[in-house]
């Protein structure tokens, strides 16, 4: 049984040369007596040498050979090996090994023995002379304190899987005494690999590894030592079958990183060369985390995943966290200070991993407690301490950043201070907004710009400063983001100190500057002085829709901004501006844009409890001649007052002009393409139908999503949100919608929902579902004999064509 075990121990659970290697390895770094072991391999015709110079072999040693199980390593916390049964993979590899070291001579050799013994645990006295003789050659001319002969087969496949595993160097990162590793191929030297320590302090040692005398890479490393092992963690141990006795009897473990070094700064890891070591490497990946982690992990024997289900491998997770943050705080005081977020970790999409579960706990639960982030002044502050300011405001001479402390100070109700701004030389600054930071950006700048914290300290004569700064960002951000934002930000004075956009906000002050019904804001005097005078700035404003003044102007800078306002239009002031409007739809001056945002212009109705409502939502009183007269037949519908026929032109003229800016005549399908942003579309259709858009627009992944999207080719029949509330109006719906030989086809087609930000400004888009099918399949439409409007589901329809609309809006 004995000779069992032992086989599949050799054969099965060490099947991989570079375990194999990886155990001799281990073996030499446990022997060692100081910090300078080295490794020899040394490669014969038909044997392999393994030497090293650390702790000749004693009593003790050799009652761990003979056992399978009995390993000396099991008590000794400076120990990595505690399984007792890391030298037996050397038998998976060969049937004849033997050891020399201080006096001791004696092979495990399978062929001394008839039958089936356990010949890997029983020694044999071993003479030098009955070695082979270019064995015994190599063996006079070493002066190794111990060498292990292991006689196999075709020793150059095991000399390819080392090379492999010596190319970097960095299995030497946390070996505790092994120093340096070389090969010889039949005595000549072929290789070697090398770790120097450069420098040694309380923060970090520096360490340079060479391969054959080259140096290849630098790294810093930290070992956090003697960290108490918690009571909790245990007892629970002590109920874990799993855990080895030397775990279970441990006081204390470690913890150690080791972080690249490339042209003087800390360089992250790429994903595929992020490895968890046990002291040497193993071969999980999966964790990719920017920096080198090493402890005593419960591995595989392959070596190749960690035991997810072990309370130690759960703790120890939840110490490299806590202890990352740790070292993180140390490095933020030194020569590496500006670099330390390369090390910060992300939190996993953890599922069902507990391991990643403990991690991320105890990241969320350090990143938040320790001060770890250099701010503006050098003092190191937690992240909710930090404000991040990626406008770049607050560092220019022209704005204090007491005006943004301010501003943020009263959005969010925080208590931040001067000394609150993170340092803008700290790299992966990004990574901090999972952590709790604040930040300050480019969605900001709208609010700020009217807030009161801006608008009471910035000077007129501070503008053109602020326009110039603004030009050179949006010239740096080769994606366009800048460009688009600032066209709608409010950040250029008028004459009247008033901040405004420069697309629909304000014109040069050029030509005609005024209208029957107002002035057309113009750029303060003091600040276009500056402007002409600059050539750059001037194109640029332009190419952001700063226009010359017209009558036109007027519509879009003044009329179109404000109809959104409850007070804009009134009894004294309506037929003044929609005649305005109408004087420019007959002189041919309304493009469809400024049309399609004049559906929103609030019109007279001829109804007394609304006297004003958006054009969208009215419809044609029977004086202006609709092709579908229902006025005294549909109570619910809003009618337009007659006044404006009192004014200039007949009935046909103001039909015309209220059809366009889409007061219905007819029931009839509206296609939307312009104003057509989500916050309109809210009011237009249905705030929870533009909600389910958005969301299935982001599942399909991508960035640039916010209320600037818009949909499009929204097919909608007139007034179809009143055929829930109006028995009359639904059955005339019905009847129209199917009479008028409307095709299903173009109501029911999936629409397009744009986003994107920058230079991809709503440039990219998906398909969603659109309105009309929701709205069968979610409001109460349809007409029934009981004088009742139900839903589709509810109702038993005997109308073929309603049925079939019903089944294609509804599947």
């Amino acid at each position: 049984m004995v000779a069992s075990l032992l086989d599949t121990v050799s054969s099965d659970i060490y099947s991989e040369s570079q375990r194999f290697v990886f155990e001799l390895i281990q073996n030499a770094d446990d022997a060692a007596k100081d910090s300078n072991n080295i490794v020899h391999f040394d490669f014969l015709p038909n044997s392999l040498i393994v030497s090293h110079n650390g702790k000749p072999f004693d009593e003790n040693d050799i009652i761990s050979l003979t056992g399978a199980g009995a390993s000396t390593k099991k008590t000794d916390p400076t120990k990595t090996g505690y399984k007792g049964i890391g030298f037996k993979s050397v038998f998976g590899k060969s049937e004849r090994v033997t050891i020399i070291s201080d006096g001791y001579q004696f092979r495990f050799d399978k062929l001394a023995h008839k039958g089936k013994f356990p010949w890997q645990i029983i020694p044999i006295w071993t003479e030098l002379k009955d070695l082979p003789s270019e064995v015994h050659y190599c063996l006079s001319k070493n002066s190794y304190k111990v060498s292990t002969i292991i006689e196999i087969k075709n020793p150059s496949t095991l000399l390819n899987d080392l090379n492999e595993l010596l190319n970097n160097g960095q299995i030497l990162l946390f070996l505790r005494r092994v120093s340096k590793i070389s090969v010889s191929n039949n005595g000549m030297i072929i290789s070697s690999i090398e770790k120097k320590i450069i420098n040694q302090n309380t923060s970090f040692n520096e360490i340079t590894l060479y391969k054959d005398d080259k140096e290849i890479s630098s790294w810093i490393t930290k070992i956090f030592e003697k960290i108490p092992i918690s009571y909790e963690t245990k007892q629970a141990l002590k109920q874990d079958e799993k855990t080895p006795e030397k775990l279970k009897e441990a006081e204390f473990t470690e913890i150690s990183f080791a972080a690249r070094i490339e042209e003087g700064k800390i360089k992250y890891l790429k994903e595929e060369e992020s490895l968890i070591f046990t002291y040497l490497p193993t071969k999980c990946s999966e964790f990719k985390l920017p920096f080198l982690v090493n402890g005593s992990f419960l591995t595989n024997a392959a070596r190749e995943g960690l035991h997810e289900d072990r309370i130690w491998n759960q703790w120890l997770f939840k110490l490299v966290a806590e202890k990352i943050i740790d070292w993180l705080e140390i490095l933020a005081t030194g020569k590496f200070k500006f670099h330390t977020l390369q090390l910060l970790p992300i939190k996993f999409n953890s599922g069902y991993n507990p391991l990643k579960n403990s991690f991320n706990q105890s990241l969320e639960k350090s990143a938040k407690e320790k001060a770890f982030v250099l701010s503006r002044t050098g003092k190191l502050k937690k992240t909710s301490e930090i404000i991040i300011d990626e406008t770049g405001l607050s560092e220019l001479d022209f704005i204090s950043p007491d005006t943004v402390i301010d501003y943020i100070n009263q959005k969010e109700n925080k208590k931040f201070g001067a000394d609150s701004f993170i340092n803008v030389q700290l790299l992966r600054i990004e990574k901090l907004r999972s952590f709790g930071a604040t930040y300050f950006n480019i969605a900001n700048l709208e609010t700020f710009f009217i807030s009161q914290s801006f608008t009471s300290r910035h000077k007129i004569s501070e503008n053109f400063d602020l326009i110039r700064y603004f030009k050179e960002k949006s010239e740096y951000d080769k994606q366009g983001i800048w460009f688009q934002t600032l066209k709608t930000l409010p950040f250029i004075y008028d004459e009247e100190g008033i901040l405004r956009n420069p697309t629909n906000g304000i014109c040069f002050p050029t030509g005609v500057v005024s209208t029957e019904l107002g002035s057309i804001p113009i750029i303060h005097p003091e600040v276009f002085d500056r402007i002409e005078k600059d050539k750059s700035v001037y194109v640029w404003i332009k190419s952001l829709g700063v226009k010359e003044p017209s009558q036109v102007a007027f519509v879009t800078n003044v009329i179109i901004p404000s109809l959104k306002k409850e007070d804009f239009i009134t009894v004294s002031n309506f037929l003044q501006i929609t005649n305005y409007l109408f004087r420019l739809f007959k002189e041919n001056l309304l493009d469809e844009e400024m049309l399609e945002s004049l559906r929103e212009l609030k019109l007279k109705t001829k109804n007394s409890n609304i006297i004003f409502q958006e054009a969208q939502h009215c419809y044609l009183s029977n004086k202006y001649q609709p092709q579908l007269e229902i006025e005294g037949i549909i109570a619910d519908v809003l009618y337009l007052s007659e006044e404006y026929l009192s004014t200039n032109g007949n009935e046909l003229e103001w039909n015309l002009f209220f059809k366009a800016i889409k007061v219905k005549d007819r029931i009839e399908v509206d296609v939307i393409n312009n104003n057509n942003s989500l916050p309109t579309l809210r009011n237009l259709t249905s705030q929870i139908w533009v909600d389910e858009c958005f969301q299935k627009a982001r599942s399909f992944g991508g960035f640039g999503f916010g209320d600037h999207n818009i949909i499009r080719e929204i097919k909608i029949p007139s007034f179809l949100n009143i055929i829930s509330a109006n028995y009359d109006y639904c059955k005339l719906f019905w009847k129209n919608l199917i009479g008028n030989g409307i095709k299903l086809s173009d109501i029911i087609t999936p629409v397009r929902y744009c986003y994107g930000v920058g230079a991809g400004h709503n440039g990219y888009g998906c398909d969603v579902n659109n309105y009309f099918p929701w709205f069968i399949k979610n409001r109460i439409c349809i007409p029934t004999t009981t004088k009742e409007i139900l839903s589709s589901k509810d109702v038993l329809v005997n109308d073929k064509d309603i049925k079939l609309m019903i089944i294609r809006c509804c599947t």
